[in-house]
């Protein structure tokens, strides 16, 4: 049995996109494992999309479970910095 599973998000994951990446994440918590955020292809990432990450982190926690990431790209950690939300969708916080 697995400990965790992965999650590849898309090179643009937005308000556009969103269904797609809610429902591998709903597939993700109906496992109850950790779940691995593959981010290394993200070229656009929007607020709706990092907001659908936040609260997808927040019950993965209370489930008792992770979320980490694998090479966040930098248009991931850019955006999520912009907008405060870094400790919200488990990345690490720069200075």
């Amino acid at each position: 049995m697995t400990n965790s599973v992965q999650v590849e998000l898309k090179a643009v994951v937005n308000i556009t996109t969103i269904s797609s990446l809610k429902s591998q994440l709903d597939d993700a918590l109906e496992k109850s494992v950790d779940v691995v955020l593959m981010g290394e292809n993200v070229e656009k990432v929007d607020t709706a999309a990092l907001q659908l990450l936040a609260v997808f982190n927040e019950k993965l926690k209370s489930d008792g479970n992770s979320l980490r990431w694998e090479k966040p790209s930098d248009e991931v950690c850019n955006v999520a910095g912009l907008l405060g939300l870094q400790s919200a969708v488990s990345l690490p916080i720069s200075d």
